[in-house]
């Protein structure tokens, strides 16, 4: 079975509320890594065990930004 952080629960959340037509995929990742991938551009990543998960509303923000809304 993958394992997903819980923070990253919510990110999936939020990208599914704001972009319902959007497909989101999880994947699990090793040592605390978060990355974002928007059409296979990367817009969000996390330095492992330091670095701080996106708040809330930062990912919709750069999806809107990326895709120009």
């Amino acid at each position: 079975a993958m394992k997903f952080s819980a923070e990253s629960l919510p990110v999936e959340a939020e990208i599914r509320a704001n972009f319902p037509d959007m497909e989101v995929e999880l994947e699990e990742g090793r040592f605390g890594v978060f990355k974002v991938f928007v059409d296979g551009v990367k817009i969000f990543s996390r330095i492992p065990l330091i670095g701080k998960f996106p708040s809330e509303g930062e990912i919709t923000e750069k999806i809107r930004n990326m895709m120009g809304d």
